[in-house]
């Protein structure tokens, strides 16, 4: 198998999906692709045995390479998801907090004044 390398890169969220299902198909392509051949009984222990042995190797580890990415996009997409969701529930939160303090504000400047000096 060749050398391999990590890249980022950016695409619209609108597109992940897409991205994503490419990927997939990818993944699906290897994975039909996938060459076993079999072993005659009387060369199972020959070098031979073990070049193929490697050939199939390489294979399921560039299947596992492909999966892996697939999975690190989606529990990114999905961290991201959780963290607009948290960060909404917190703005919502924030705005309750303010119109609380808002109205104990109002209800103790209505008692002040009634309040006789």
């Amino acid at each position: 198998m060749g050398q391999r390398i990590n890249i980022t890169y950016s695409i619209d969220i609108k597109e992940l999906q897409q991205e994503v299902k490419r990927l997939w198909r990818k993944a699906e392509d290897k994975i039909s692709s996938l060459q076993i051949e079999d072993i005659e009984e009387e060369h199972v222990l020959s070098h031979s045995s073990i070049e193929m042995l490697e050939s199939v190797r390489e294979q399921i580890a560039d299947i596992d390479y492909c999966l892996a990415d697939i999975g690190s996009i989606i529990l990114s997409y999905n961290a991201h998801k959780s963290d607009e969701m948290r960060n909404l529930h917190d703005d919502k939160q924030h705005k309750i907090d303010e119109l609380q303090q808002k109205l104990q504000n109002f209800n103790d400047s209505v008692l002040s004044d009634e309040v006789p000096s």
